[in-house]
């Protein structure tokens, strides 16, 4: 490869020379380190020592005119100004001020500097001097004697003042110092080179001086690269190489030609890189390779033209990815591993065209061409050319034959893999996966060129991978096939053996013979010998063979899941379910579709469980199995023993596994982890490993389903061990249960087996859901604490053949299908024997994780745990859910009415009014019912029921039966008493009286009474039916129960009259589907206590009162009539009494209307005032005149306002109203009162028979 010169790739920098420096002093060795800092500007240092020679200054041309120079660009000329000439020599001198002994070191100094002059020839080169001080300096314009001593050693030393420079070395601040100096360092050395630039372009050139511009234009652009002007560097490098394209380019000047139009547009494109024009660098590029590429020069070196087309795609690919290092942003279709791979490609076709000219190399005479002849002829002081004598005929001859001698040297190889391997980099960075693949495996290839079969081998089998998932089986397998190669002279036991196998596949592209070659190779090396290479084989890899194949034991694995259509392998348990005391039977199907046969030694299956057992087992015999495509029947062949057996091309074997009884824990699910084929003898073999590919499904592929007979086989992917439970377990219940019922269920078990069953345990559970609404007991007798959601009953051991039974009890407070799962547990002795693999199988097995699956088995074996605990015990739990059917025991109604049965929405405080309920049995069960009370509000006096019509025997669905009770509120409902106000002593712990309350959907709105369905006269909702009348005066809707979240606060108070009083706990939540009960209108609670009949359990339904608001009247009206009886013409006293309950002063005028049935004497019309709590009697004479019922005198009462009054009126509320709308709300109030609580007539009997 043509390379380029060094000085030609380095980064040109402007180079200054120090003088005077002894990097032995630290001080010295300070001075310059801080100018060789890695921040430093684009600046090179050199030290000059004090026999420095410069090189000699050619004279100066006194005219151009008859000066044509051969040749263009000399060797040394970019090496003299990079690293010899400097542009600026800095002289260093340790000299005070101050210094005693001024005149000697100032003639020193003068000497010094002179000595450098006469060195320099009269060259451009500036001379700077700086004074090493140790004090720190003091400004020239303040001394009068540094001022006076610099202008003299400046004169004395014939340089600028502006050029002599002070440099304290003991200041801390050294570095800054060093930064100011590099400043005015650079400056002169600028001077220097625009120096040279003038000088150049000083130079008078024609038109025959071609060769001459192209050079000027070249030193040009490369001291405006020392200049640090990189522009107008770029300026003339173009220049440069446009006018090398004005010379005639022949054979003799055509490398020179190109070698120097590459170096020109190296540095052009490196400059457009640097200036941010990465476009107009790569057009550059492609433009010149567009340009030389037909420039081939002498047919005999074309290898040559090829090796400069290498070295320029590869220079630029670097300088590439310079840019990219330096932040240029590259992509795939443009990165610099796409001129790598070109630069690697133009090197294949170099070393192709070298061997293909390799005969010319025989006509050659270099016997007599002496060492420094032959040096001489290749090599010259200008780039490109090789001989600088004048030529004649015979010189070419003998430069060709001395260029094809070095070529013969060259190593291709190495060149070619440190390309591919930049490439490969490259490509990966950009992530071109493919692009990557092919260096990689072009780098294989020259791998095994070289003979490092080893690397080949490596490269190889990772490209195998990629291409195998891609299934480009044409690449395939010519990289297996150069797999194979590579394994046999490398003596790779593993990789041999794995290739040669995947490379009897029928998808390879090779022919028969080439596979029974290589088959016959792979059976050569499980017999303990070498394979052959293309039928022969070196001695020397005949022995690595040898030593390879003495220490290999270990069997290797090759894994058939990345070998598609070598052999296919189905496998089928016989069944998906067997019992944990019988054996499970599997099947497994192998076909080969390789064009030769395989010799199988045996065939392993690996079983897994979910519970993480693993077993291996072996086959035993083997069938050729065949399936007629119209009566899909299956037909066996001739049985033969599962070892040593071949397998023929399209041929189909079926071969049977039997594992014993107790290989797995019961309650497992059993699968095929993998099937494993050995191939192979006793010292080396071959495990052929099914895995993912096992029961494969062809999807879309061309087949014909018909005649593929392996997809008729029925699978079963696993076969479940069905658990063995030792307990039989029996419910018996009486459905359906009734709400607030302890309902009883009882639970049989039984042990039918010969073993003894430990621990037994029975747990029965309620869902979460049911939390407050549904509970457990033990027995129907315990207090509501011990109610709960979980109950465990502990049984023990169950001997043989033996049975127990265990009763509980249910009781909800909703309605539906209550469920409740019981939990059956015991402990056993385990008997099982596990063969499981030993740790060397487990190893050379990969395992497979298989995640639990539901099995859906017969019904009876579901839901059986199976959990092994030490001492060899095994606990086992079975699950079971029961559902029991919840139904309405009673239908409960309440309705509030005033006593002229009215419908009521609010009432009186010391009001009577009645209360009417209504009780429906909705048990399909007869009931009986043992007792019903009411339990009143500690504000609520209960004064009357009929309780004993709800009491009775076998009542059955249909025999409805009401009841009525008067109450009297004693108190408001602003002032209702609470368990807090009541005295201490009467609070009793009756928390846990009532734990279930039915409430009814009516009872659930705000205004419940107000509901009530209105009653036509001829129909008296008051009368009390018979037991068993049906109730059909109105229609209720459907009660529903809920639970209360905390247990009902009642405090029972037995009075005189045996009447149960309470507080009901105004705090409880009651909450149905977003509605909330109003809690502060309780009246009480109904009770009714019952039980089935026929049944001594014995069970208590609550029923919520919800009440109306208790208000205080505007007017108490008491009215006396007379106790005995009232006849005619007997005169009698018809006394009211009329009371002010509140604060305000009431005034009234009354008047009395006249009656038919009576005459009246007494005040008719009367005005009078009610103070506040104070009372006013109307007392009047009532003469009846005829008998039966007679209507009374109605009285009327008007409220009164006086203009004195204040006429608006301050409700309590704050709102302001005229005070005739709240008299007129006051007269509309007192006349209901009225006509609430005055009678309306009596009875009059007829004359007395005596008294007359």
């Amino acid at each position: 490869m043509a390379e380029f010169p060094s000085e030609l790739l380095a980064t040109a920098q402007p180079l200054i020379g120090f003088y005077g420096l002894d990097l032995n002093s630290s001080s010295h060795k300070a001075i310059y380190d801080s100018f060789n800092r890695i921040e430093r500007p684009s600046i090179q240092y050199k030290i000059i020592p004090n026999n420095y020679e410069f090189p000699t200054k050619k004279p100066k041309r006194q005219s151009f005119e008859w000066y044509n120079p051969k040749h263009i660009l000399k060797k040394n000329w970019m090496l003299k100004y990079q690293h010899v000439v400097p542009s600026l020599i800095v002289v260093f001198m340790e000299l005070e001020w101050k210094e005693p002994q001024w005149s000697e070191k100032q003639v020193q100094c003068s000497a010094m500097i002179q000595q450098l002059k006469s060195k320099l020839q009269d060259r451009l080169t500036k001379i700077a001097l700086v004074l090493l001080h140790k004090s720190t300096p003091v400004l020239a314009s303040d001394d009068l004697i540094a001022t006076e001593r610099a202008s003299a050693l400046a004169n004395a030393c014939e340089i600028n003042t502006k050029h002599l420079y002070v440099l304290p070395v003991n200041d801390h601040n050294l570095i800054g110092y060093t930064v100011r100096l590099e400043s005015a360092f650079l400056e002169l050395a600028q001077s220097f080179y625009i120096g040279i630039l003038k000088n150049y372009r000083s130079h008078p050139t024609g038109s025959q001086h071609q060769t001459l511009k192209v050079r000027h234009q070249f030193k040009m652009g490369f001291i405006s690269e020392l200049r640090l002007d990189l522009p107008t560097a770029l300026k003339h490098y173009t220049q440069s190489y446009v006018n090398l394209e004005n010379i005639r380019v022949v054979d003799t000047n055509c490398l020179e030609i190109k070698t120097v139009a590459g170096f020109i547009n190296y540095k052009i494109c490196r400059l457009m890189f640097k200036l941010n024009l990465p476009r107009d660098s790569i057009t550059q590029f492609k433009a010149h390779i567009e340009k030389y590429k037909s420039r081939t020069g002498f047919k005999e070196l074309l290898f040559e033209h090829h090796g400069w087309l290498s070295s320029q795609f590869n220079y630029f690919g670097e300088i590439f990815n310079e840019a990219v290092k330096n932040g240029l942003a590259a992509i795939q279709t443009q990165n610099p591993a796409i001129y790598y791979l070109k630069a690697a490609e133009h090197l294949y076709k170099r070393r192709e065209i070298f061997l293909q000219s390799n005969p010319y190399l025989a006509t050659s005479n270099d016997e007599n061409i002496s060492p420094t002849t032959q040096f001489s002829l290749l090599y010259s002081d200008f780039f490109g050319v090789r001989s600088g004598n004048d030529r004649d005929q015979g010189i070419d001859q003998q430069i060709i034959t001395l260029v094809r001698e070095m070529e013969m040297k060259f190593n291709y190889s190495a060149v070619i893999i440190n390309l591919l391997s930049q490439a490969m980099s490259q490509f990966k960075i950009y992530r071109c996966g493919r692009s990557r693949k092919k260096c990689a495996v072009m780098m294989a290839d020259e791998y095994f060129k070289s003979g490092e079969y080893t690397k080949a081998l490596t490269l190889y089998s990772l490209m195998l991978q990629d291409f195998r998932a891609e299934k480009w089986y044409s690449i395939f397998t010519a990289i297996l096939t150069k797999t194979v190669q590579s394994a046999t002279l490398s003596a790779s036991v593993n990789d041999f053996v794995s290739s040669s196998i995947e490379a009897l596949s029928p998808n390879m592209k090779i022919s028969v013979a080439e596979r029974q070659h290589i088959l016959e190779n792979l059976w050569k090396v499980f017999n303990n010998s070498a394979p052959t290479f293309q039928n022969q084989i070196a001695p020397e890899v005949i022995q690595l063979w040898k030593d390879a194949l003495a220490n290999y034991r270990t069997p290797i694995t090759v894994n058939l899941d990345d070998i598609p259509k070598l052999i296919d392998c189905k496998f089928s348990f016989e069944s998906n379910q067997v019992k944990f005391t019988d054996p499970i039977d599997l099947c497994v199907y192998l076909r080969s579709n390789t064009l030769v046969p395989v010799k199988i030694a045996k065939i392993s299956v690996i079983l897994l469980s979910n519970s993480g057992s693993k077993q291996k087992i072996e086959a035993t015999v083997g069938y050729e199995y065949e399936v007629d495509s119209t009566t899909k029947a299956a037909k066996l062949g001739e049985c033969f023993d599962a070892k040593n057996f071949i397998l023929e091309r399209g041929k189909c074997y079926k071969f049977t596994n039997l594992i014993k009884p107790g290989q797995f824990v019961e309650n497992s699910e059993v699968t095929v982890n993998a099937v494993e084929l050995l191939m192979g003898t006793e010292k080396i073999s071959a495990i052929l490993m099914f895995q993912k590919s096992l029961n494969a499904t062809k999807y879309f592929q061309s087949y014909n389903i018909h005649s593929d007979f392996l997809e008729f086989i029925k699978i079963f992917r696993t076969c479940y061990i069905i658990p063995t439970f030792h307990l039989n377990s029996n419910v018996v219940h009486n459905q359906p249960m009734l709400l607030n019922e302890y309902y009883k269920i009882q639970l049989n078990l039984s042990n039918n087996h010969d073993e003894v069953v430990q621990n037994v345990t029975v747990k029965v559970s309620l869902p979460a859901s049911y939390k407050n609404k549904v509970f457990l007991a033990k027995n129907s007798t315990e207090s509501t604490t011990k109610l709960s959601s979980c109950i465990n009953f502990t049984i023990g051991n169950l001997e043989r053949h033996s049975n127990t039974s265990i009763e509980y009890f249910l009781t909800s407070l909703i309605e539906g299908n209550i469920e409740l799962k019981q939990s059956l547990y015991y402990e056993i002795i385990d008997t099982t024997e596990s063969n499981m693999l030993s740790p060397t199988e487990k190893e050379s097995s990969p395992s497979l994780e298989v995640a639990p699956t539901t099995f859906t088995g017969s019904e009876e074996h579901l839901d059986i745990n199976v959990e092994r605990l030490e001492n060899n015990l095994v606990r086992k739990r079975h699950d079971n859910i029961l559902i029991v059917p919840c139904v309405e025991e009673f239908s409960f109604e309440s309705r509030l009415y005033s006593l002229d049965r009215k419908a009521l929405t609010s009432c009186y405080e010391n009001e009577e009014f009645l209360m009417r309920l209504s009780l429906k049995p909705r048990s399909p069960f007869n009931i009986d019912i043992l007792d019903a009370f009411f339990i009143a509000d500690v504000n609520i006096t209960e004064k009357y029921n009929h309780n004993q019509f709800f009491i009775g025997n076998d009542i059955s669905r249909g025999f409805d039966m009401e009841n009525i009770l008067t109450l009297i509120p004693t108190r408001t409902t602003d002032s209702w008493l609470t368990k807090e106000k009541l005295n201490a002593n009467i609070i009793l712990d009756a928390s846990m009286l009532f734990s279930k309350v039915k409430l009814t959907e009516n009872e659930l709105k705000s205004k419940i009474v107000s509901e009530v369905v209105s009653v036509k006269d001829e129909d008296d909702p008051f009368s009390i039916k018979k037991k068993d009348q049906k109730s059909m005066d109105f229609s209720t809707s459907d009660d529903e129960k809920f639970n209360i979240n905390s247990t009902l606060d009642i405090v029972e108070l037995v009075n005189d009259s045996a009447h149960k009083k309470g507080f009901i706990n105004a705090k409880v939540n009651v909450v149905l589907e977003k509605k909330v009960v109003d809690q502060d209108k309780k009246f009480g609670l109904y009770c009714i206590k019952w039980r089935k009949s026929n049944t001594n359990i014995i069970n208590e339904s609550k029923f919520l009162i919800e009440g109306v608001d208790v208000i205080v009247p505007l007017l108490n009206i008491y009215c006396t009539s007379p106790t005995e009886r009232v006849f005619v013409r007997e005169i009698f006293t018809y006394k009211i009494l009329l009371k002010n309950p509140g604060d305000e002063v009431l005034h009234f005028h009354a008047s009395i209307g006249n009656s038919d049935g009576f005459m009246l004497s007494g005040h008719k019309q009367l005005t009078f005032t009610l103070f506040s709590h104070s009372n006013f009697e109307l007392t009047f004479n009532l003469y009846p005149l005829k008998s039966n019922f007679q209507k009374l005198p109605e009285l009327k009462l008007d409220i009164k306002s006086y203009s004195e009054e204040i006429v608006a009126i301050v409700e309590k509320d704050g709102n302001v109203v005229d005070s005739g709308t709240e008299i007129t709300r006051k007269q509309a109030e007192v006349n209901n009162l009225l006509e609430r609580w005055l009678p309306k007539s009596i009875f009059v009997h007829p004359a007395n028979r005596k008294a007359a």
